[in-house]
């Protein structure tokens, strides 16, 4: 399962937003408004709607499934795999710039010219290194991967399936990129951009839905 590619949001939304074409490539350069819209998919977490032109919207009217942005503690919680660790291959990193054990499992300054795309200077193809325990790709490197919640400081104590805070000025976004150190790749890492900020290539995305209409808070990564 996989970060949403080129191919893909070219036929949802009729043309492409990356700098280097390439089928198989996520789709880059993209905003959390392009993807939810800037009007009613602005509103989360006061509401799940998203606007009916945008990625989303086109998606949920072409299957008729409730597809969306996984929530931040969603996406650490697939990207964990059930691991404690830093990376969610099980181990933790060695370096904080340049850790061998990230280049195993993720798109990285480390291995941009390992022979697997991306022209040494950008993301590759999606599914290129080894997926987490439950067959997820790519939840390290290749492409930052927006989330629903504004970012924010954690609150204090314990919480269930947060949704993050009800206002902010800027959108998480998680897993590093094809051009950040180590120490941005962990799973434990947080990001933050503003909404309708589209113009870096290692900014991208996965698509979440419900595991099943009674089960709408637990969701699981769709390719």
């Amino acid at each position: 399962m996989f970060e949403v590619t080129q191919r893909q949001w070219e036929l949802a939304m009729g043309h492409r937003t990356s700098p280097a074409p390439g089928d198989t490539r996520p789709a880059d350069c993209v905003s959390h408004a392009s993807i939810r819209g800037a009007r009613a998919g602005a509103a989360w977490p006061e509401s799940g709607e998203v606007d009916a032109d945008s990625f989303m919207g086109v998606l949920r009217a072409k299957t008729g499934l409730d597809f969306d942005l996984p929530t931040e503690a969603q996406w650490e919680y697939a990207c964990r795999a059930g691991t404690r660790t830093a990376l969610n291959s099980g181990r933790d990193l060695s370096d904080a710039v340049t850790c061998p054990a990230l280049a195993e499992i993720a798109r990285c300054p480390l291995n941009t010219r390992d022979g697997r795309g991306g022209g040494g200077q950008h993301n590759t193809g999606v599914g290129e290194y080894r997926p987490n325990a439950w067959g997820l790709h790519d939840m390290h490197g290749n492409v930052w991967e927006w989330c629903l919640d504004w970012y924010a400081p954690y609150p204090a104590g314990a919480a269930t399936d947060p949704a993050g805070p009800a206002v902010g000025t800027t959108r998480v976004l998680r897993g590093g990129s094809w051009g950040f150190p180590a120490r941005d790749h962990r799973s434990a890492r947080r990001h933050g951009a503003p909404p309708g900020y589209d113009a870096y290539s290692g900014y991208g995305f996965r698509v979440a839905c419900p595991a099943s209409a009674g089960d709408a808070a637990g969701r699981e990564a769709a390719p």
